[in-house]
């Protein structure tokens, strides 16, 4: 009986599952005056002007960017290759016990790496950490029990992920506080607190908060949520979609990498700080506060808007159900805290066509007054809150070809409450442009015109299909 209960709640989670891949970045992100963006090209990040005139490469293989309120610093998330060992273990402090779990796993599959990395259940990262300590230490008896696997080591980078502060001062940076670092892996977001003393990273598939400022650079780990979490307004508190163990095994269903498993979760509401404004210690955070129960995907959004309200995304859905009866396309929802006892549906269903196919890629404006909607295909709509009115200002190629197929190449950002950025094809030629829309006179600034084939490379050099 329990097996059959396992399979049929794996076969309705599997019928919702949200067929994105959850790595569309936010390639301009302008600066909180909107006098500036920084911007991720393909060899890393740039800083812009309002023209788009551009500066030199400032930090290589960045992923994610975020502004601090002071507008001179950012949060970035890069990458970064370790060749040795010594390196490695200060990047990595467990990378020798990985390495002693990595010989008894060699044994026990007869040096068989992959069987090994298989049943370690490892990141590439994690097995290169542990194979680059037992290559470089001779005692280790890698190269004379395992010769094969000791050659494939001798090629070996610890690739990490690091989630680093830099002012940016003219065309240089200077390189400040690390406040993240760990095997390399899907980063969805770090969000800096309305106050910039702490930034929330959402890895892996984990949440983790970090001080921006602090001296002892101790990350505070929330454990398991979803991708795109926010702040409360006085920056006391993070929000985001938490994971609900199975009712059967007990494991979490999330997952923020590939197809976005779909599962049960909670939205909420976790105080990091004490009445003095300082983040506590795990130990010391309150018991999270619970607003709202959902069922989600990995790619779950939760934005604040200035007056407190709490937007979200989740799948609208009516149990019990076949799994033909699942709509699986996530809707937008909100909720004010202590002041409403009910969800608020954002668009109205007749509307909900309009709005594209990946709501949970929303973003509100800084005034909280509208919502720039994007789409798998490239369109992007802005929703006016409170009427649900929806304007499409950029269409999309209409060419999507299946459930995972992502022809968006960088989600669009507000410049102001006034102005959105966005990507859209170059009329007349080919790849993609980068151009500022203002709603007002729905005039267009194309910005992107002489930022060269490094900085377009992977994703204004994409050729949008159909359009």
């Amino acid at each position: 009986m329990k097996k059959q209960m396992k399979r049929m709640v794996r076969g309705l989670l599997a019928a919702a599952v949200v067929g994105l891949a959850g790595c569309v970045p936010q390639r301009v992100v302008w600066s909180p005056d909107g006098s500036r963006a920084a911007v991720i090209g393909g060899d890393g990040l740039h800083v812009c002007d309002v023209e788009g005139k551009l500066g030199g490469l400032l930090v290589p293989e960045v992923g994610r960017v975020a502004w601090l309120p002071d507008g001179k610093r950012v949060v970035v998330m890069r990458e970064q290759h370790e060749t040795n060992a010594k390196d490695v273990v200060r990047a990595y402090p467990a990378a020798e016990r990985r390495a002693k779990e990595l010989m008894g796993a060699l044994k026990n599959s007869a040096g068989d790496l992959d069987k090994a990395k298989k049943a370690l259940g490892w990141s590439d990262a994690e097995v290169s950490a542990g194979l680059i300590v037992l290559r470089d230490d001779v005692t280790s008896g890698l190269a004379a029990s395992y010769p094969a696997v000791a050659q494939a080591a001798a090629q070996r980078t610890y690739d990490e992920t690091v989630g680093q502060v830099y002012t940016i001062s003219g065309d240089a940076v200077i390189p400040g506080r690390v406040m993240f670092e760990g095997p390399s892996q899907d980063t969805m977001e770090e969000r800096v607190s309305p106050d910039g003393k702490l930034v929330a990273f959402s890895v892996g598939g984990m949440i983790a908060i970090g001080a921006v400022d602090e001296a002892d650079g101790e990350l505070r780990m929330l454990g398991p949520g979803c991708a795109y979490p926010d702040w409360t307004a006085d920056s006391r508190s993070l929000l985001y979609v938490k994971p609900l163990a199975n009712a059967v095994d007990g494991r979490a269903e999330t997952s923020v990498s590939g197809r976005s498993q779909a599962g049960f979760a909670t939205l909420v509401e976790q105080a990091v700080c004490g009445a003095d404004g300082k983040l506590l210690n795990v130990a010391d955070f309150p018991k999270a506060e619970e607003l709202v129960g959902m069922v989600y995907g990995g790619n779950s959004r939760v934005r604040v808007a200035p007056d407190g309200r709490v937007y979200f995304t989740a799948l609208d859905v009516t149990l019990p159900a076949t799994p033909n009866d699942l709509d699986t396309a996530q809707v937008l929802f909100s909720i004010m805290p202590g002041k409403e006892a009910t969800v608020s549906r954002v668009i109205p269903r007749g509307a909900q066509g309009q709005v594209g196919d990946a709501m949970e890629w929303f973003e509100l404006s800084p005034d909280g007054k509208r919502i720039a909607a994007s789409s798998r295909d490239g369109q992007i709509a802005v929703v006016m809150v409170g009427t649900g009115e929806v304007e499409v200002v950029q269409a999309g190629s209409k060419h999507v070809e299946d459930e995972s197929s992502v022809e968006l190449q960088s989600l669009p950002a507000w410049r102001g409450s006034g102005e959105l950025t966005f990507l859209r094809p170059v009329k007349g030629g080919s790849g993609q442009e980068v151009v500022r829309h203002t709603l007002e006179d729905k005039k267009d600034v194309v910005i992107s015109t002489m930022w060269g084939e490094e900085v377009g490379r992977g994703w204004l050099d994409k050729q949008v299909g159909g359009q």
